[in-house]
């Protein structure tokens, strides 16, 4: 059950997406995967979409927990701004500096990798933004 759950709430700015038109959409693809060279970092694969015209902060504008959790936030307070809504989703990798080394090396950073999701609101106006 919390898989499904988990599920949701990572797709629902997805089937929000396909009820309004998207403003931009982007795919980065770095390091090791084009330039074969390893230097500390691997890769990375990150998927980004989002909305530059979001009118309100409610659930009409944003999905319905997006929404909730705005209306928490001080954005809501603020007067006269416009707001955008940008999502991205990405895996990265990091690797040590020689990966033939098998030994462990201290001062070297280890093997990590991370699958991330991001969901960020951008209050603005035409002097100032705040996110």
């Amino acid at each position: 059950m919390r898989k499904i759950v988990i599920l949701l709430i990572l797709l629902s700015p997805l089937s929000y997406a396909e009820d309004n038109e998207l403003d931009f959409i982007s795919f980065i693809i770095e390091n090791n995967f084009i330039f074969f060279e390893n230097c500390g970092y691997s890769n990375a694969f990150i998927g980004a979409w989002g909305y530059n015209d979001v009118g309100k902060l409610d659930k009409q504008s944003l999905p319905s927990w997006i929404a909730y959790l705005a209306n928490k936030s001080y954005l809501t307070s603020m007067l006269d701004k416009q707001y955008s809504e940008p999502y991205s989703i990405g895996q990265y990798m990091q690797t040590a500096i020689d990966i033939e080394e098998s030994e462990l090396v201290e001062e070297d950073a280890p093997y990590a990798s991370l699958l991330a999701w991001e969901g960020q609101i951008n209050a603005f106006n035409k002097t100032s933004a705040i996110n």
